[in-house]
């Protein structure tokens, strides 16, 4: 079925073809109930603005890309970053905008800058980063392009994220209200921000609240993979005698490998050690058993970033350039004490 026309739409409605556009792209000069009846109809029939001819008319570019930096071996289809960018995804289309990938192995041209002159991109959204990737800090420096990301980039790009302070917060509260004395973390200290952040908050935190993280109980994986951690969890509880009260596991994955590990060592979550992930990702609430965690609101950061990046693009100038999306604390099945 072909797409409708803003004049097919204006006759069909017997509204003017200007009316039909200023409804459609929430300009002033429009009375609610009739940019309503505009836009539910539009939506009835599959409409789908025209970001080329906008651009034309407008003499502005309708495209976003999106990068992420391959680099930090994450990759989209982490159950974190692809609801995040599902999210931003459904909020931009609705805006008019096209999103398009950009890919650091093309050929066709040497950097994200150039990728983004040659399709005429007009802002880029950094879903996952890594700050050893050259061909990202070349794009942030290039300042004819507008930059969102969901991970720390450096001091002048905007940045949403959790809040992982306030989370912490969450977490020490309810240690406190099971009598936890003793724990351990499964971390990567030197990883991304989000994890930095969360591996010295709880160090902090622990440590104000007269909670003792043992140098023993600071357990390390080499990379974000269940692989990793599964294997940093092994080769600690092959000469551990005794455990920490909880492990709190820097995000869900890695909450996961824990109770995998401590299942194959015969060892009882939450009888013998509680396991609290952070992120809320489907497989934890399946996983046996079911994994407290910090949950994430994926939906509130992908829209949070489209809207930074929208309001970027249209000269806005941002008084912060970090906005942090509260968490929530879910008790399942893998912690035990008061719910």
């Amino acid at each position: 079925m072909a797409k409708k026309t803003i004049y097919e739409l204006a006759k069909e409605l017997e509204i003017a073809p200007s009316t039909i556009s200023k409804a459609l792209n929430n300009v002033k000069g429009v009375n609610e109930k009739t940019r309503k009846r505009i836009i539910e109809y539009a939506k009835s029939t599959g409409y789908v603005a025209n970001p080329t001819a906008r651009a034309l008319k407008s003499k502005r570019n309708f495209t976003i890309g999106i990068l992420y930096s391959e680099e930090s071996h994450i990759g989209l289809e982490h159950p974190f970053f692809s609801p995040v960018l599902q999210s931003a995804k459904e909020f931009l289309e609705n805006k008019g905008y096209d999103l398009i990938f950009i890919n650091s192995k093309s050929k066709d041209y040497s950097s994200y800058a150039e990728f983004c002159e040659l399709r005429n991109i007009a802002g880029v959204f950094v879903v996952s980063a890594s700050k050893d990737d050259r061909l990202l800090k070349e794009l942030v420096c290039d300042n004819s392009f507008k930059v969102v990301a969901t991970d720390y980039i450096n001091d002048d790009v905007p940045t949403v994220l959790s809040d992982n302070y306030d989370a912490v917060n969450q977490l020490i509260e309810y240690f406190n209200k099971c009598n936890f004395k003793n724990v351990g973390i499964l971390c990567i200290p030197n990883g991304v921000r989000s994890f930095k952040e969360r591996y010295n908050a709880f160090l902090t935190e622990c440590s104000k609240n007269n909670i003792e993280v043992a140098n023993e109980n600071i357990i390390i994986a080499a990379d974000y993979s269940f692989s990793s951690a599964y294997k940093a969890m092994t080769n600690y509880l092959k000469n551990k005698k005794e455990l920490p009260e909880a492990i709190f596991a820097l995000s869900d994955i890695f909450g996961v490998a824990a109770i995998k590990a401590l299942t194959d060592f015969n060892y009882n979550v939450p009888n013998n050690c509680s396991v609290i992930g952070f992120d809320d990702i489907e497989l934890g609430r399946y996983v046996t058993p079911s994994l407290s965690t910090l949950k994430q609101n994926t939906k509130a950061i992908g829209e949070e970033a489209a809207t930074i990046l929208l309001s970027q693009l249209n000269g806005v100038e941002l008084k912060e350039k970090i906005t942090r999306v509260k968490t929530t604390l879910i008790i399942r099945n893998s912690s035990k004490g008061v719910k």
